[in-house]
């Protein structure tokens, strides 16, 4: 079965929205792969909620290090996939980097997907914006197939807020989003990521 992505705008700012795996969940029981995914859909409506986009972080004054976690999506133009998120921002040095990792397909039942992105070389501004380099590799895997995978390679860049929460924590959450174009072929990669302390 093939699973749609919807897109919801929020106050200027998209966010993914991945509804059709709670249906799936629902009638089906939700295999272990469909679950997580459906789980991950979640998450990101959690994190995002939580998100206080009128409140962008001054980190100037902030010391050490945080590390955030939290969910990624992304189109690889063809397929489309989830991931774990985890940056640590370094705010003595104004830095950031992370990486997408644990790709799952939309479509979990029938495709697999390895590899993973990078977020690389990132500065962080005063005012809690944010930029990065971007590369990564997918692999997507038919199940029972003996072809030879969809190997996407490709770089961009990346760009973020942190912000405060809307129970007023400084600096707890962040979102982004990333685009590129491949490497070994011709596509685009466009995907997005919010996460949390």
């Amino acid at each position: 079965m093939h699973l749609a992505m919807s897109r919801v705008h929020t106050k200027g700012r998209r966010y993914t929205v991945i509804a059709a795996l709670g249906a799936v969940a629902l009638i089906s029981g939700c295999s272990s792969p469909g679950e997580e995914s459906f789980n991950r859909s979640s998450e990101f409506r959690d994190i995002a909620a939580e998100t206080d986009l009128t409140a962008p972080s001054d980190i100037s004054n902030l010391q050490g290090k945080a590390t955030y976690t939290g969910v990624a999506e992304a189109d690889f133009g063809g397929f489309s996939g989830t991931a774990d998120a985890k940056l640590v921002a370094d705010f003595d040095s104004q830095e950031i980097e992370g990486s997408l990792t644990s790709w799952k397909d939309l479509d979990p039942i029938n495709h697999t997907l390895r590899g993973q992105i990078d977020l690389s070389n990132g500065q962080i501004a005063d005012d809690g914006s944010f930029t990065s380099q971007m590369a990564g590799n997918i692999e997507r895997n038919a199940a029972g197939s003996t072809d030879t995978p969809d190997l996407r390679v490709f770089q961009g860049s990346a760009s973020g807020q942190i912000y405060d929460s809307v129970t007023g924590a400084t600096a707890s959450h962040l979102n982004g989003s990333f685009n590129g174009v491949g490497v070994n072929g011709s596509f685009n990669v466009d995907g997005e990521f919010v996460a949390r302390q």
